[in-house]
């Protein structure tokens, strides 16, 4: 499930982050693109889960989690948000979307957002 390596990845790094600290309350803002169908409940749920695991059950944990549009960056010169695209949790799974540039309709270029998972900002109290 790779719902599970984003969420452990987003654990790793608190725990990095929080080493030697008394922690209460940790809140997270993060950014998971549209292209990896992974749903934010699930990001709330396993995230909170996994840290009360590492810090006790008083712990008190706020996650803000965003969806990032897919952007490309194509040869024929447009650089910007896709609009139109499809991708299921299936594919997800495998890496694969459907989707084109909106210029001019090439199916080669570089994802530029939207196929990751980031940590905007991470705050311990």
């Amino acid at each position: 499930m790779h719902d599970m390596g984003i969420i452990q990845g987003i654990v790793d790094a608190v725990l990095e982050n929080a080493k030697g600290q008394a922690v209460k309350e940790i809140e997270l803002d993060i950014a998971i693109g549209a292209l990896k169908q992974v749903h934010g409940d699930n990001v709330k749920f396993w995230v909170e889960e996994m840290l009360k695991k590492e810090f006790g059950e008083k712990l008190k944990v706020k996650l803000n989690v965003e969806t990032t549009h897919p952007e490309i960056k194509c040869g024929c010169g447009f650089n910007g948000k896709v609009e139109d695209f499809e991708v299921t949790h299936d594919m997800a799974h495998l890496g694969l979307y459907e989707m084109s540039c909106p210029k001019c309709g090439s199916k080669d270029y570089e994802i530029v957002k939207g196929n990751g998972a980031e940590i905007k900002g991470m705050r311990f109290s």
